[in-house]
């Protein structure tokens, strides 16, 4: 059947086009004809032709029609067949049935009300293949609009965060622009009508251009009502009737007239949660959109933040000894939406869910309190709240108001009477604001005895922001599903999906995810894709992974930071310490803190928080392992710096403690460090009060979190810390590095005992026959390169094995191949053993073999060198050391020497008439005689910069006039200047301006000054000043003093002689 009054442009989106081809089109009524006899009507739209003939495919195997010969399967085609009807994926679902057969692994049988269809691969001859393409077509806005945009797809950037260096740590996020703007919109706007508050959006722009979106809506709740079960639809009946009941949502009357402000459509869907209060939840997606337009959520801020940090939450709800949860009723469905407003927020639902979408059997929606969903929601709620307890000023609101995450209220206190006086202020102050605040639980028996029975919550164990509280025993843990552990696994995405399942906001659960973490980056590593097939090598590694992440399931952390035998009975106040632990393996670097309360001889330690980081993929190979203890040490200081502004305590000691003495020394070194290292140890030393110490591997906890976890023997440690902490702190581990030196694993004393076993191991044996060797070199040099060539010791093949041809002796050295192993030579000459080049021990053997033999030159050295250890870069190596020998820099540095000096300046090497370039500065004082009395005089020198000629002026004193009448005189004798170049003199600057407008002007001069403090820049008159002035003190040591008159005249000789040196 076609209407001709139907006649609409088709939009035809093809594979691979950018632009869309527009066709003339007619709107059809298709009846398909079912297997059971019945017909399927759908809407179609009429085209010349489809698509071209679809080929012919390769024929079912006999053996499998054979083996369905029972089912009505589709027959095969011989020839090229015409498309003559195309069925869109809106009518799909009512085709199939669900049900489908598996023949082989690629192909499949699928059944529809048509018959059974065959899908899928046969074989894998790619010439076989038939290449199908998705074509998009669009007949009109109402029809296009049933398709959103999709999500974005996940990038692999966003998971190769879990190990990048620039995530390791706490930092604050970014402050929210605009967020004063926003709070001062809603302080504006918000009004208190009729017990509750009414709001505003915060528009980023008044919506204009939103559009309807009321075909996406329909069309998401056609494919919503398919979905579900009659049952599922009932309750969802039920909750919108409700909600209407309460006022929460109203009826649109009229739907089809729309008001002068914006009207949109929300899509919709149900969230069923299996012991919740709220089993089934009304979701609205804000964010939908039709292409090429913007969503509700685009033209929304979603506002500042308004809450605290998820982790300073749980801190602080294990301070005190009661702690006490409750939950607000539909808190988003307590705040009022303005009129103007919530046209934006309208949805469609069904009058009879026991019928399908049609238009007649369409209700219109439209909310009158905040939604769920939509982007500005949870600052509207937690604005209203903060606002009207901000207008309650007492003690118990502060606490509710610091307490508040989203709908939850969640704190610890230290009495039962201030436990119940936040009881019934909480109740008070959400009456007035028409919410009902419920569901409350502590671990306090007394507390709960108080509470009405209706506000109660009698499980045992509660969800606290993730962690699953256990009421009674008062413990955390974390919540897992064991059922999603024994999903198969065959791709990384699956791997994925089972990692990101562990919640666990403080990191208490780092030592059990870490193998399935290791494991995951080592997928990246092998370029696994997301869809691909695991090796089976890797499958067996994942299966153990996975029993370990299991065993979570039995472990708990206690809730308060003091144990329950803790007594405070002897000690009156308490005292808090931060105890933090850091450590790095080659595939992972960790901290963990720990909380340490002492009330006198009574101690209690606790787990706080961690953080554990995987070794970068892109610098495993170049990260050493001091640089990783680096690392753990840096988020380690973040740690306590986050936990100490989050317990905001009056005093807390702070301890980190590390099992890197290297990294030690870096810290309190003075020295100039690599900038690596520099950087990350200026930020370490810009967080003050904490103070460093060693620990021995066995006593970190922190190594827990960086090695796979082999028994559980080590939880306890890793919940309560080493045992050192319960002792006194007379007891605990001492280090004291020396800040001069770099942290070498031995001594100076250990380096000159290796010379002295090196010089009596030259027999052609290995070393490790020499039991002195052994005892005196093997171990530290072993310890040595443990730390700096740990993947080489472990048998991993690198660039430097292939290089130098590595190998390990039975001493478990690292030697060289140097291919000398014919000649008759000692052995350590034949295979050198391998030093780090960037080691101070390196560098104390190259100066100690350099000082033994008589501070010999850098090639003499190297080969000395080279007859025992082998110096990846060992030139450079042993340059760097010589160079740094005082003896050998005071007897063979050499002397000074004078920078390159620049080329003269053009004004310099110009060729000009005499003194065209001048430069001009004062001689003197000079002392005259007239009438019997001694008096000072001065001099004007002018100095030509090309020719160094000079001119002297005679004047009774610095003044502007006297200056001018010598300025007068010279332009009169040598001619005026282009460029008269001077200091910065007082006299200069004070008459600088008076001497240009009255003199410098009329003979066209250009006076320039000299940068100050720059005396070096008048160098070339400076000179013949200095002359002159000698010249001035040999005539007085030999004349006595003239008078004004022969003063002038004995400066004549004196331009001569000047003039004559050539300086």
């Amino acid at each position: 059947m076609c209407d001709d009054q139907n006649e609409i442009n088709l939009t035809v989106y093809t594979f691979g086009c950018m632009k869309p081809k527009v066709i003339k089109t007619y709107l059809v009524t298709l009846k398909i004809l079912l297997s059971d006899g019945t017909f399927l009507e759908i809407s179609a739209y009429s085209v010349p032709r489809i698509t071209g003939p679809l080929p012919a495919h390769a024929s079912l195997k006999e053996s499998v029609r054979t083996q369905y010969r029972d089912l009505n399967v589709a027959p095969d085609t011989v020839r090229d067949q015409p498309v003559d009807v195309l069925v869109g994926s809106d009518y799909y679902y009512s085709l199939v049935t669900g049900r489908v057969r598996v023949i082989q692994s690629s192909l499949f049988l699928i059944e529809s009300k048509l018959g059974w269809i065959v899908s899928g691969q046969q074989t894998k001859n790619p010439e076989n293949q038939t290449m199908t393409f998705l074509t998009f077509v669009s007949g009109s806005e109402n029809f296009r609009s049933q398709f959103s945009v999709p999500d974005p797809p996940l990038q692999d950037d966003n998971i190769k965060e879990l190990w990048e260096l620039e995530a390791i740590g706490i930092k604050d996020s970014p402050k929210v622009l605009q967020q004063d703007e926003i709070i001062d919109f809603f302080n504006k706007t918000t009004t208190f009508e009729e017990g509750r508050y009414q709001v505003k959006w915060p528009w980023t722009q008044y919506p204009t251009d939103l559009p309807l979106n009321l075909g996406m809506a329909i069309g998401r709740l056609s494919s919503l009502v398919k979905r579900l079960e009659a049952v599922t639809l009932e309750q969802y009946d039920q909750v919108l009737k409700d909600q209407q009941r309460l006022g929460v949502i109203e009826e649109v009357q009229c739907p089809d007239k729309l008001p002068s402000h914006p009207v949109h459509y929300l899509p919709h869907h149900c969230v069923v949660q299996e012991g919740k209060t709220t089993k089934l939840r009304v979701v609205y997606d804000a964010s939908a959109k039709v292409r090429g337009q913007h969503s509700l959520n685009d033209y929304l801020f979603k506002g500042p933040r308004m809450l605290e940090d998820l982790v300073q939450f749980l801190i602080l709800f294990r301070m005190n000894s009661t702690a006490i949860v409750a939950d607000i009723e539909k808190a988003f469905l307590q705040v009022g939406l303005q009129p103007d407003d919530r046209d934006v927020t309208r949805f469609v639902w069904l009058k009879d869910v026991n019928s399908s979408v049609h238009p007649d059997n369409l209700v219109h929606y439209r909310f009158k309190r905040v939604p769920f969903g939509i982007v500005s929601s949870p600052f509207l709620l937690a604005a209203t709240i903060k606002h009207h307890l901000s207008q309650i000023s007492t003690e118990e609101t502060k606490i509710i108001s610091n307490s508040l995450y989203v709908d939850n209220l969640i704190c610890s206190v230290s009495s039962l009477e201030q436990g119940m006086s936040i009881f019934r202020t909480a109740t008070s102050t959400f009456e007035e604001l028409s919410m009902n605040i419920r569901e409350w639980n502590s671990n306090n028996p007394e507390f709960m005895a108080s509470i009405p029975e209706e506000k109660l919550c009698s499980k045992e164990i509660v969800s606290v922001l993730g962690l699953e509280w256990n009421v009674k025993g008062d413990t955390l843990g974390i919540a897992i599903n064991t059922d999603t552990f024994d999903k198969p696994v065959n791709t990384k995405r699956d791997t994925l999906k089972i990692v990101a399942s562990v919640f666990d906001p403080c990191g208490f659960a780092a030592p059990f995810t870490l193998p399935a973490r290791i494991l995951h980056q080592e997928l990246w590593k092998d370029k696994c894709k997301w869809d691909d097939q695991i090796p089976s090598n890797r499958l067996e590694e994942w299966t153990k992974s996975v029993e370990i992440m299991k065993q979570l399931k039995s472990v708990t952390l206690p809730r308060l930071f003091t144990r329950p035998t803790f007594s405070t009975e002897d000690g009156g106040d308490l005292s808090y310490q931060l105890h933090c632990f850091t450590d790095a393996s080659q595939d992972a670097y960790a901290a963990v803190t720990y909380i340490r309360i002492t009330s006198g001889s009574n101690h209690s330690v606790t787990f706080v928080m961690s953080r554990s980081r995987l070794t970068p993929l892109r610098q495993r190979n170049t990260m050493t392992i001091p640089k990783l203890e680096l690392l753990g040490v840096l988020i380690g200081v973040r740690l306590v710096a986050y936990i100490r502004n989050t317990l905001k305590l009056a005093k807390v000691d702070i301890y980190l403690w590390t099992d890197s003495q290297i990294v030690l020394s870096w810290i309190r070194s003075n020295r100039l460090l690599p900038p690596f290292v520099a950087r990350r140890v200026a930020e370490i030393n810009a967080v003050l009060g904490i103070q460093f110490r060693y620990v021995t591997s066995k006593m970190n906890p922190a190594d827990i979190a960086t090695r796979v976890m082999t028994s559980t023997d080590v939880v306890p440690r890793w919940t309560y810390g080493p045992d050192f902490l319960k002792s006194p702190e007379s007891e605990w581990p001492v280090w004291t590095p020396d800040p001069e030196k770099d942290s070498s694993p031995v001594s100076e004393g250990t380096v000159s005992s290796v010379l002295i076993a090196a010089s009596t191991a030259t027999t052609d044996e290995p070393a490790s026959s020499q039991p002195e060797v052994a005892t005196s070199q093997s171990d530290p040099i072993r310890i040595l390169q443990e730390q700096h060539f740990p993947r080489e010791i472990s048998g991993a093949t690198t660039d430097l094995t292939k290089s130098l041809r590595c190998f390990k002796d039975s001493s478990g050295l690292l030697r060289c191949n140097a291919k000398l192993q014919n000649a008759d030579l000692p052995y350590d000459q034949k295979f050198p053993i391998l030093l780090p080049r960037d080691s101070s021990f390196t560098q104390e053997v190259i100066r100690k073999i350099h000082e033994e033999n008589y501070h010999v030159g850098v090639t003499h050295t190297l080969t000395l060198l080279r007859k025992k250890y082998w110096v990846p870069m060992g030139r450079a190596q042993v340059t760097k050391v010589v160079r740094s020998c005082k003896p050998c820099v005071k007897y063979g540095g050499g002397p000074y020497k004078l920078p390159e000096m620049p080329p003269l300046p053009k004004e310099r090497v110009a060729v000009c008439p005499p003194f065209s370039y001048t430069g001009l500065d004062y001689l003197g004082p000079l002392t005259i005689v007239e009438g019997g009395s001694r008096l000072k005089t001065w001099c004007i020198i002018f100095t030509c910069m090309a020719s160094r000629a000079i001119h002297l002026e005679l004047v009774p004193d610095m003044s502007s006039e006297e200056f001018l009448l010598g300025l007068r005189r010279f332009v009169a004798a040598r001619g005026s200047p282009l460029v008269i170049v001077s200091d910065n003199a007082l006299q200069f600057k004070l008459t600088a301006e008076v001497i240009k407008s009255a003199f410098c002007v009329n003979n066209n001069i250009q006076w320039r000054f000299i940068p100050e403090l720059s005396p070096w820049q008048g160098g070339f008159y400076e000179r013949l000043v200095g002359l002159s002035s000698s010249y001035d003190r040999q005539i007085d040591s030999v004349q006595q003093p003239a008078n004004y008159s022969n003063e002038r005249n004995r400066m004549c000789p004196q331009h001569t002689s000047v003039d004559s040196c050539g300086c």
